[in-house]
């Protein structure tokens, strides 16, 4: 029997076919949220997804009660969520809740969750997911609009990712179902535009916060794998119990992997991830009034690799604020996106 250890990490994925098909990954959040609904230890969750409001994409959070809604939700949402307005809504509610939410969103949420402790006493669990950046709204309307994609009428949009591509799939509330790649989108994502303004800050990924955290993990050894799988740490005595219960009835098949492996594989990602004083200077030189340097950071290390790779980043975002900047990014060939994202990856790299 696997011995589950708090604050290690581990990859796994859900045995339930199904639960695979409809998640971006290997199933594992949904498959959790599956297990503790059915076995009674939570009562509803509160989960994510995009659809469309008077011809605009939107995130909305919603609590909902049963298996069923939850492959409706599954599948990861690039957006920006109203999580903590869906948690305001447990109040005068009897019920026992796990929460899925990204780092930013756990942060306000333990803030909240320490004043309102009413609101505290109905939260089992929280699940976190590993995010490097998200978007704004915004991004949905210029790039449907550029891709010539019907904002109308989305019931459901995921993205579902592989190792190396990925798709977007959309589901219509008139039965229509269309499928993309998800490639070309992330090109402008990674390039910086529309980014939320929070992820300029950000230097904490792997929802720390959390009870227990998920997302990809994109190492060779699971690159050929028929299966995708998801890298998941348990960081609460709640996440390890359920991890122990969910593995021993054999609806999580997962083994170890290791933190400190994980951080030796993504150690390049994580350097330049984490160091907040390379971010400041290239904020700078991209003209971006902020005050993310502190005394904490002085003893950073300065990579000017890392610093040309946000200043990139930082210029194309400062661009998508305007509306020239917009029409311009939205107009030029897809090849200067292109070149752009693959650039600033490349110098992350360094």
């Amino acid at each position: 029997m696997l011995e589950i250890i708090q604050d290690e990490m581990y990859v796994g994925f859900s045995k339930n076919n199904s639960i695979r098909e409809n998640s971006s990954s290997g199933g594992v959040v949904t498959g959790l949220l599956t297990y503790m609904l059915n076995e009674k230890i939570i009562d509803c969750a509160i989960v994510s997804r995009i659809i469309s409001k008077n011809n605009k994409v939107r995130g909305i959070s919603e609590i909902i009660t049963s298996t069923n809604e939850l492959l409706d939700f599954a599948g990861s949402s690039y957006i920006d969520t109203p999580v903590l307005s869906a948690v305001k809504k447990l109040d005068g509610l009897n019920v026992k809740v796990a929460i899925v939410a990204l780092p930013c969103q756990i942060r306000v949420l333990r803030q909240f969750l320490g004043i309102n402790k009413k609101i505290a006493e109905k939260v089992v669990i929280i699940i976190g997911l590993f995010c490097r950046g998200n978007v704004t709204y915004r991004f949905y309307d210029d790039y449907f609009k550029k891709e010539k994609i019907c904002a109308n009428n989305i019931e459901k949009l995921k993205i579902k990712r592989g190792y190396v591509q990925g798709k977007i799939i959309i589901d219509r509330s008139d039965g229509k179902h269309e499928e993309m790649s998800f490639k070309k989108l992330n090109f402008y994502r990674i390039a910086g535009i529309h980014a939320k303004t929070s992820c300029l800050l950000c230097d904490e990924h792997l929802a720390m916060d959390s009870d227990i955290s998920v997302g990809d993990i994109f190492t060779p050894e699971f690159k050929n794998h028929s299966i995708k799988h998801s890298a998941i740490i348990p960081r609460s005595n709640i996440a390890v119990d359920v991890l122990k219960s969910i593995t021993n009835k054999n609806q999580l098949i997962i083994k170890y992997f290791g933190i400190a492996k994980y951080l030796k594989c993504f150690h390049k990602i994580e350097k330049f991830g984490k160091n907040l004083k390379n971010r400041h200077i290239a904020a700078k030189l991209a003209g971006i009034n902020n005050s993310l340097i502190k005394n904490e950071y002085k003893e950073q290390s300065i990579n000017p690799f890392h610093i040309l790779s946000w200043a990139l980043f930082f210029l194309n975002y400062k661009l998508s604020k305007t509306k020239s900047g917009r029409i311009f990014l939205f107009r030029v060939p897809m090849l200067y996106i292109k070149a752009n994202a693959i650039l600033i990856k490349a110098l992350s790299r360094f």
